[in-house]
């Protein structure tokens, strides 16, 4: 009976119990978004974060999860156009000119391409 009580507490956790900000830098919380994408058969892909790490997760309908992708958040803001060095408005995160953000484009009955050189990367947001 307790090991029954036990796997039912720890399934009623979920896996949203993961972390997904950092008190000591809230404005990590306006780079990156942790609402999951939830697909038509319901299994859902989402952003994690720390104040150290971040980690992309698919979790399918069984609720088994995978870790799609994780690095530093040092890597992660610098992708993202960010320079984040102590010297660069006390060390918080400092967008770069060199980035193009915010793009949209519709796509009717074809196909998006987007060709990224071996040095950059891209993040799609898919509607």
């Amino acid at each position: 009976m307790k090991l029954l009580l036990l796997f039912l507490v720890s399934l009623s956790l979920g896996t949203r119990a993961q972390p997904c900000s950092c008190e000591q830098d809230s404005f990590l919380s306006e780079l990156i978004s942790c609402t999951p994408i939830v697909f038509d058969n319901h299994a859902q892909l989402f952003w994690n974060y720390s104040c150290d790490s971040s980690w992309l997760t698919f979790e399918d309908t069984a609720g088994k999860r995978n870790v799609i992708y994780a690095m530093e958040l040092v890597e992660y803001t610098g992708r993202l156009g960010y320079s984040y060095a102590a010297e660069l408005d006390n060390g918080r995160p400092v967008l770069l000119k060199n980035v193009t953000s915010g793009e949209q484009v519709a796509v009717q009955g074809g196909k998006l391409v987007a060709e990224v050189p071996d040095s950059g990367a891209v993040i799609l947001n898919l509607h």
